[in-house]
């Protein structure tokens, strides 16, 4: 057994300046597979900030993202109803981040690892918001960022207060002395008077909360499992209540290790139909590896069995893994629909299409396309306004080839909390 180190980030107030204290903490890990010197171990995090950054000419964030209705309408609606919450605002909701790959869509991060990619999302179809808002609360030794950061035509960055933001000679917008040229005074904003405009701590403790809360929840009735043809694996929610927000499914672990094809049949082809959340069982001591291929069909017969930047259904799955602490490696196959995996480290190795939530997320390889987990409708959670506008059919894609990786392991820090909703324009 191998144990390795982190560094656990608090905030400290030392006169008027705020510094980040480092406190190691040992974490112990049993490794499985090779290792990649691509990935962060947790003993390299290193993420400090001197001094809150006095940026007067930016302009401030909301105080808190439950606040922000100009970029989500129903906010509150979305954070109460949706199996993920505000986390399904973002294609990666994590503590600690490192993109070592394309992600095709937004960010929401507390530590922003290794900061020389680009991001955003390049078609917009079937996720909930309108404006591609970003928000990064620290950038690991006060690294630049790629120029293409925030390359989404409607961008909204977001960022932390011990983050330098100015405006060059030219009037370009420069990111710790950086030039990001996708960012203006119109679409950059910063916190400030010390609030967070989501508190990862406080709401990656409610995130755990979901994931434990929907892992205890009994199998829902009708469900049909069928694994006998290895080759013509099935999991038919057809024939279930439809009039439920959730639909839960339990799966062993075993499945999503196989390289075989799994198909989902009977999901609703409403933008607004129940969340089918599949909870992961027997889940190993050491790593997990996720292997499988997933398929969907739906219950108007159109189908989805291939990763793609434009979708022409909505997502309706989540794969729980509950309180799960080790590595997710992401290694091979096609995983379709949202991850959430509030104590783990998840390693993106292949393409992913969906919210991928966890401690700790590192894109090593493939691609992650953005495909929002939509907010179930029943007549209890009616919400106030109507919905955005639902995205015409897009004819799927077709995959492009992705490079393997073997996954490992990335750092953790400790979360705090969030809002939700609809967009609509900028804060």
């Amino acid at each position: 057994m191998k144990t390795n180190k982190f560094n656990h980030f608090k905030m400290y107030k030392s006169g008027k300046q705020w510094i980040i204290g480092s406190v190691t903490v040992g974490i112990a890990i049993v490794a499985l597979g090779t290792v990649d010197n691509n990935i962060l171990h947790f003993e390299s995090t290193t993420v400090y900030a001197a001094k809150v950054q006095q940026n007067d000419d930016v302009k401030a964030a909301p105080e808190f993202i439950l606040n922000d209705t100009k970029n989500f309408s129903n906010i509150k609606y979305i954070d109460n109803n949706n199996a993920l919450g505000i986390a399904s605002l973002f294609s990666i909701f994590a503590q600690n981040a490192k993109l070592g790959a394309d992600v095709n869509g937004n960010i929401a991060v507390q530590n922003l690892i290794d900061a020389n990619r680009d991001f955003g999302t390049r078609s917009n179809n079937y996720n909930t918001t309108t404006n591609d808002v970003s928000y990064i609360q620290n950038i690991n030794d006060n690294k630049t960022l790629n120029d293409r950061a925030f390359r989404a035509e409607n961008s909204v960055a977001i960022l932390g207060e011990s983050i330098k933001i100015e405006s060059n000679s030219a009037g370009q917008t420069e990111i710790n002395g950086g030039r990001v040229s996708t960012l203006t005074k119109d679409n950059t904003f910063q916190d400030a008077n010390s609030n967070k405009y989501i508190d990862f701590d406080a709401y990656f403790s409610s995130l755990k909360l979901k994931a434990d809360t929907y892992n205890a929840s009994s199998q829902t009735e009708n469900v049909i499992s069928e694994y006998s043809d290895m080759n013509k694996q099935f999991i038919d929610v057809s024939n279930v209540d439809k009039n439920q927000k959730f639909i839960y499914v339990d799966i062993d672990y075993n499945k999503l290790a196989g390289p075989q094809d799994i198909t989902v049949k009977g999901l609703s082809a409403e933008l607004l139909g129940p969340t089918v959340i599949f909870n992961v069982k027997n889940l190993p001591s050491n790593d997990a590896w996720i292997q499988t291929k997933i398929n969907y069909e739906y219950s108007n017969g159109q189908t989805v069995r291939q990763n793609s930047e434009n979708h022409s259904m909505p997502n309706h799955v989540v794969w729980n893994f509950g309180s799960y602490q080790n590595n997710i490696n992401i290694s091979s196959g096609r995983l379709l629909g949202s991850v959430l995996a509030p104590e783990a480290t998840v390693n993106v190795g292949v393409n992913v299409d969906g919210n991928i939530v966890g401690a700790n997320v590192n894109v090593t390889g493939g691609e992650t396309h953005r495909w929002d987990v939509q907010t179930p409708f029943t007549q209890e959670n009616e919400p106030e306004s109507t919905p955005e506008s639902v995205p015409e059919s897009v004819p799927e894609s077709t995959p492009e080839s992705v490079p393997e990786s073997t996954p490992e392991s990335v750092p953790e820090s400790t979360p705090e909390s969030v809002p939700e909703s609809t967009p609509e324009s900028v804060p």
